[in-house]
């Protein structure tokens, strides 16, 4: 805290009681007399006497936030309730920060997620978005904390354009409390720019391999002298000519202009989306299940870079949203918060959905076309209190959660086709357009109360969480008309430990509970039970390096405490084990400033897959866990000093073999490795970065789940991004 003499000369101050942060310890002081307080970007307080503000007010403007400027990320946004640091929550969280994602010239979420230990990503296969697991348990991404669809997440958040994402929160274990219901493993939490008072005007464009040409603007700064008041817009369009694999190139179109208020104890932000989006199918091949061919059983057909079937195969996205996040301190011991969005997608399905083999070579698909229209409101509101007790710190905080769904689904007439897969020159018709009724219409609805304590004691903090939630869902099925909605109710608790050794060490240790409603019914009619998730996990949390640099590595034990498999005996149900999926594992993450222009992101997972109950899962068909690698492992070092005219970055990311598919007889797809470098020319506000991607122009299959359709990543990519800041 520094202050000018002259500005608080002569000045008493009647002594502060009850302040229970260092803010209002400050305003507290001062209060009665004509100062400001002003806080710095680095945190610390200047108190000075103001031109024209009223008596003890603090100014405090809209700054960048860290994950813009480092790789290492101290402070939690929303992703968690309580305000806290990383280093205070009782769970391992990873973050992956806009400095990271363009030192590597990260293109989507999707590559972004290869920094960190624990999750899988998945490519589009034409059938849907792109799908990510934590610790084997799929999850839909949040954005900004919330999502408007009560399945889980918000299904945009997913392909948020890099160059409108401050951060990428991961947390890693259940968080039913912060995100309700589904993600059960884990939550990615996709956290948007916000306007900064301070000037920021960046142009950038970039060129990649295949004729795909890029352009971002990023602009933002104070809209009165004061600063209290800013804007920012991020624009970017894209188009390619083609893609890797020869279909139609990836289009887009994004504007997101946002405005903020931010000023002594207030916080609000305003802002609205727009986005089209065009994302071919990627790179395919299958896994050949006919004997006495040119490949054996079991093993992956190589073909050469053509389109199978039709160009066209896609999936394109248009959503708009309008959001909104405010927070007010109305007194020193309380905080109010409120954020929530509204949502509109379409998304225009264009697949080729490879059902059978018939021979080498000669596939059976579904010529196919659908379209989903979905609409969703989410809205999370809830007060913190800070008080002290015995000499206990108390964080409570106590809110309500709400969010709405509703997804129409239209299908057009599809026919069986065959298709060729070894013919380059083979084609197969476009599919017919969609019909005007939907096939069917489903609606979600959730609503949740919940209270969250952090009691803090010296070294020792105690999270203590508790949530009620209340889900409808309802359907109508073209044909049938709606059927009877159904409910659910569910109580999840959450426990965590973090126990402070040193200054920069911390040990932790958590307990907490995931749920999936279930709607489904068995042969008899008798509803099935809700899948519940169980996760324990200890750990450890270091500041490393003057607390440049940050590690965190834990020991966790996730499962299902029951699982819906298919009914063998009855197709078309379901039936109910007891002991589901099971991941065991180590985990650890080392990433900030190792030495002066030196950032490092390390990450390493080792996860063993099974079911708690392997003999029933195996009498149900239910043998092998598809897409998930024990191994996984990732680093990234960048040298990048700040007065150099060049710098440069190397990258290796890796995983192991993986199965690709449930039952027998157990296909597994190779495991592979890549190589990324990059190179940095900078001059005043000038920077051009000039990536290779798989510089060994490697043959890397993807994780999957169907022996029919096996993803292959792209293969040596050259990227120049030429980027300039004006201020």
């Amino acid at each position: 805290m520094t202050y000018d003499p002259d500005a608080v000369k002569g000045m008493m101050s009647p002594g502060v009681k009850k302040a229970h942060s260092l803010r209002a310890a400050i305003l507290e002081a001062v209060r009665g007399h004509d100062l400001a307080i002003r806080v710095e970007d680095d945190g610390s307080f200047v108190i000075f006497q103001p031109i024209a503000a009223g008596p003890s007010d603090i100014i405090v403007t809209a700054q960048r936030d860290e994950a813009e400027t480092n790789y290492r990320v101290n402070k939690t946004t929303t992703s968690d309730r309580s305000g806290g640091t990383l280093r205070s929550l009782p769970q391992n969280t990873a973050v992956v920060s806009d400095k990271l994602m363009r030192d590597q010239q990260a293109q989507s979420v999707t590559e972004a997620l290869r920094n960190v230990a624990g999750v899988a990503s998945f490519a589009n296969n034409g059938t849907g978005l792109t799908s990510a697991t934590v610790r084997g348990f799929e999850v839909t991404p949040l954005r900004n904390g919330t999502g408007p669809t009560a399945s889980g997440g918000n299904p945009s958040a997913g392909i948020e354009p890099t160059a409108n994402i401050e951060r990428i929160e991961v947390l890693k274990g259940p968080a039913a409390i912060l995100a309700g219901q589904s993600n059960i493993g884990g939550t990615i939490n996709v956290v948007t720019k916000k306007p900064t008072a301070d000037p920021l005007l960046v142009l950038s464009g970039e060129y990649q391999s295949r004729d795909s040409f890029k352009g971002t603007i990023d602009a933002s700064n104070a809209l009165v002298p004061s600063k209290v008041l800013s804007a920012r817009i991020v624009a970017e369009v894209q188009g390619a000519d083609r893609s890797y694999g020869g279909s139609i190139g990836r289009k887009e179109k994004f504007l997101s202009p946002s405005l903020r208020y931010k000023k002594s104890g207030s916080d609000f932000t305003i802002g609205l989306t727009t986005s089209e989006q065009r994302e071919a199918i990627p790179f395919w091949t299958i896994i050949n299940t006919v004997p006495d061919s040119a490949t054996p059983v079991g093993g992956l057909i190589s073909r050469d870079r053509y389109v199978v079937g039709r160009k066209s195969a896609s999936i394109s996205a248009n959503s708009t949203r309008l959001y909104g996040d405010f927070t007010q301190a109305v007194t020193p011991w309380l905080d109010l918060v409120a954020r929530g969005e509204h949502y509109t997608q379409t998304v225009d399905q264009i697949p080729i959905n490879v059902i059978d083999t018939l021979d080498y070579g000669k596939l059976l698909a579904f010529n196919s076309h659908a379209l989903d229209k979905t609409r969703g409101d989410s809205v999370d509101g809830y007060g913190r209190f800070q008080f002290s007790t015995f000499g206990i710190k108390h964080t409570l905080v106590t809110g309500y959660n709400y969010t709405r769904t509703n997804i129409r689904h239209f299908d057009a007439p599809s026919t069986m086709v065959e298709v060729d897969f070894l013919d380059p020159t083979a084609t197969i018709a476009e599919p017919e357009p969609v019909l005007p009724n939907p096939s069917y219409i489903i609606g979600f609805r959730e609503n949740a109360v919940y209270a969250q304590e952090l009691l803090e004691y010296g070294p020792v903090h105690l999270s203590l969480g508790i949530r009620r939630t209340w889900f409808v869902s309802t359907a109508f099925l073209d044909g049938f008309g709606d059927t009877e909605p159904a409910k659910a109710v569910s109580t999840v608790p959450a426990f965590g430990l973090v126990v402070d050794l040193s200054p920069s060490v911390s040990v932790f240790g958590n307990y907490s509970k995931g749920y999936i409603p279930t709607t489904e019914v068995s042969f008899t009619g008798e509803k099935l039970p809700d899948i519940r998730s169980t996760n324990k996990e200890i750990g450890v949390k270091a500041d490393l390096f003057d607390k440049r640099a940050s590690l965190v590595v834990s020991l966790f034990d996730t499962r299902q405490n029951n699982l819906l498999i298919p009914d063998p005996a009855h197709p078309g149900y379901a039936i109910s084990i007891i002991g589901g999926r099971r991941a065991r594992g180590i985990d650890g993450t080392l990433t900030g400033q190792l030495l002066r222009g030196l950032n490092a992101n390390l990450t390493y997972s080792y996860t063993k897959y099974d079911y708690a109950n392997a003999s029933a899962a195996a009498a149900a068909g239910s043998v092998y866990i598809p897409g998930q690698p024990a191994h996984k492992y990732n680093a990234f070092l960048s040298y990048d000093p700040q007065n150099a005219f060049v710098g440069g970055a190397i990258g290796l990311s890796g995983y192991s073999r993986t199965y690709a598919q449930v039952g027998l007889p157990g296909y597994r797809i190779p495991g592979g490795s890549q190589v990324d470098g990059n190179v940095y020319f900078k001059k005043g506000g000038a920077r051009l970065n000039i990536g290779v991607k798989n510089l060994l122009d490697k043959r890397l299959y993807q994780a999957t789940s169907n022996p029919l359709f096996v993803p292959i990543a792209d293969g040596r990519t050259i990227t120049a991004t030429l980027s300039y800041r004006f201020f």
